[in-house]
């Protein structure tokens, strides 16, 4: 099978039909919160935050997506976020995903389309 090297596996989840399109971009919206939280990038100074003189001080939306990723991770529990990091951040497929938990493809692929969905009830919770 020819695959485009561009497309991530949310991408190919989607055409395979895996992901219907709501579940398609609650899985991006979950990319994009921890693509602006920038977790891990470089460290800053909590005490100055809005104060925009210094270069090392963090913006207000990486901070706000750092809250929602750790509401949502209360919200979901530990299971469901590393499932959730590893296919929407780490562009894992659901057949590393099952090897990586040790479970049958169609249990991680259930797993994975669960923690979408529970995903989904708490962005329509928060807004």
């Amino acid at each position: 099978m020819a695959q485009n090297v561009a497309e991530s596996s949310l991408d190919i989840l989607r055409s395979k039909k895996v992901l219907n399109n709501v579940q398609y971009h609650s899985a991006l919206k979950y990319r994009r919160l921890w693509e602006k939280s920038r977790i891990g990038s470089y460290t800053s100074n909590f005490h100055k935050i809005g104060d925009t003189t210094g270069w090392s001080d963090m913006a207000v939306d990486r901070v706000e997506a750092i809250y929602k990723l750790s509401r949502a991770n209360n919200w979901l529990g530990d299971y469901y976020c590393e499932i959730l990091y590893y296919v929407c951040v780490m562009d894992f497929t659901i057949k590393e995903l099952a090897m990586k938990f040790q479970m049958n493809r169609q249990v991680a692929g259930n797993k994975f389309r669960n923690a979408i969905d529970d995903f989904k009830k708490f962005l329509d919770q928060i807004y």
